[in-house]
Parts: C-alpha cells; structure tokens; sequence
C-alpha cells in the first residue's frame, strides 16, 4: 500500500496549526480572565480609597502658601486616609511624605521622622524629604544630624523632583489646586535649596557655638537668609545666658531686617532681665506693632517648617 506522503505531509500541518490555534485561543482567554481578576481588586482599591478621600485638599495647599493651616480635625482625617494609602500602596514614598507632614503639624514629631525616613528609603531623590528631617533635628536641638541632611538635600538634583512632583498620582488633589504648576514647583525649590544651604550653615554654627559666640564677625555674611542666621544664633545665645553676644545678634538681625519682630522682642526680654524697663517695653511695643501691621510676618519659627512640595 502506497502512503501518500503529501497529503499526509498536508494534513499533519493542518492538524498541528490547529493544534496550536487552538492553545493560542485558550491562553488569549486566560489572560483575559486572569487580567481580570487582576485588575478588580485594583479598581476596587482605587474605588474605596476615592470614597474615603477627604473632600477638600485646600488647607493643606495653604501650608504653600501661607494663608492657614489646617485645623486638627483635618489634619486626622488626613492621616486616616494617607494611612490607608500606604497600606494599599506601601511602595509609594509620596503616601509616606504626606503621612509625615500631618503628623509633624499634629506635633506627633516622632511619627513625623518615622515616615519621613521611610519615604527616604523608598526615594532617596526627593529634596523635600531630606530638607524637613534636617527642620526636624534642627528644632530638636540635633545640630549635627540636621546639619547631615541639609547637607544631602543640596546634593539631590532638582530635576528628579520636579519629576516626581510630576508624575505623583498621590499628589494629584493638591497638584489640581495649583496654577502654573511647573512655575510654582521651580520656585519653590530655587527658595528650598536657598534655605537648606542657611539652614545647614546655622547648624554648623550651632555645633560649633562657643567658637562664634563671642566672635559674629566669622559669620558668613554671603549668605541669603542672614537675618534668620543672626535670630538662630541670637536665640541660642539668649537661652545660654549669654545676653551680650545675644544682643550683637539681635541687632544685627534687625540691621538686616527691621521688620523682624521676633528680634525686638528678644531685646525687649534682654533689657528686661537686666532691670532696664523702660527700654524694654520700647521694644515690646516695636514688635508688637510690627505684628499687627506685617503679614506674613518674617519669622524663623513660622517660615522654618516642613514643606509638601
């Protein structure tokens, strides 16, 4: 019996392009199923977290422009749902930096560090992180460590965050509420980076405080932010005791500024503790009147604090 090799040749092609459409098909289908699956936890996730989003982000898009602050209730609400966030999406150091900034203005401090170190080790290129853990320690009294990551966060290149500003999902209700975003990301780094280079100077400066009490003059009279170098260095110095070399620095401060009414009240209190009323209450009312005509008013305490973005 003859075998038709062609026709057998022919059919065991068909069979096999069969063969494999057919498993082509079915693992089309799969995907589709397995896509699926997939994807409605996600959409549920996103779903849940929409119906628990605060209603409004505008108080904490105050905190960059200083025209408030959110109030305390707020400010749980937005933990609860930056909590969430991050519980969902453990990966995204934006939830994290957020979760860090209500804590902070929570006066949680600790928490505050905890979740700013975490959004660090998630991202270790976003000036931001770096510049509020240096406030942080700066605050605490931790000059050395604040003067460490004042230091890194001069290192960080601005581009890379500007583009996760960018690209941040988790950003996005704040982002909304900003006209000329790029414009006000630039702008607001140009003054960050000003700040973290007085900043890590001032810590420096504290560290080394014995050595530049007593000696202003070594002060680095090129820097942008002078007149909140000389208040730091005046207020250290008032707290030491040291109520001369607080009063060069607080004078100097207002050479600088003249509407820096934290000085004039530290003199006030300079002049008080050494029994000279009169000239106290001069000063007193200097600062108070500058309160009631300047806003914002220039403060360290109230510009030196941790920033979104």
């Amino acid at each position: 019996m003859r075998v038709n090799f062609n026709s057998l040749f022919k059919h065991s092609v068909f069979k096999g392009i069969g063969w494999i459409g057919t498993r082509f098909i079915t693992l089309i289908f799969l995907f589709i199923l397995l896509f699926r699956w997939l994807s409605n936890p996600l959409q549920m996730v996103s779903k849940s977290l929409n119906q628990m989003m605060p209603a409004s982000f505008s108080c904490l898009n105050n905190y960059n422009s200083s025209e408030g602050h959110c109030t305390r209730e707020e400010l749980n609400g937005f933990v609860k749902y930056f909590t969430q966030v991050v519980k969902r999406f453990p990966r995204q150091p934006d939830g994290y930096g957020l979760l860090a900034f209500c804590y902070y203005h929570l006066n949680a401090i600790d928490k505050s560090k905890e979740f700013y170190l975490k959004a660090l080790s998630l991202n270790s290129h976003f000036f931001w992180y770096h510049f509020n853990l240096g406030i942080i320690y700066l605050k605490e009294g931790d000059y050395q460590r604040a003067e460490e990551y004042f230091n890194r966060s001069l290192e960080v290149d601005a581009n890379l965050t500007s583009q996760y500003i960018f690209n941040s999902i988790i950003y996005r209700p704040l982002k909304e509420n900003i006209q000329e975003l790029e414009d006000f990301i630039q702008k607001k780094l140009f003054v960050g980076y000003s700040y973290a280079k007085s900043l890590s100077k001032i810590s420096y400066y504290l560290q080394n405080f014995d050595k530049f009490v007593n000696h202003s003059e070594l002060i680095d009279r090129s820097l942008v932010h002078l007149d909140h170098v000389y208040y730091r260095l005046g207020l250290e110095a008032f707290e030491k005791g040291f109520l001369n070399s607080s009063e060069i620095f607080m004078r100097k401060t207002i050479a600088m500024n003249p509407q820096y009414a934290d000085a004039f009240r530290y003199l006030g209190l300079i002049f008080q503790s050494q029994g000279k009323n009169q000239l106290a209450k001069g000063y007193f009312e200097e600062a108070n009147q500058l309160v009631k005509t300047h806003n914002p008013l220039r403060s360290f305490e109230g510009e030196i604090t941790p920033q979104i973005f």
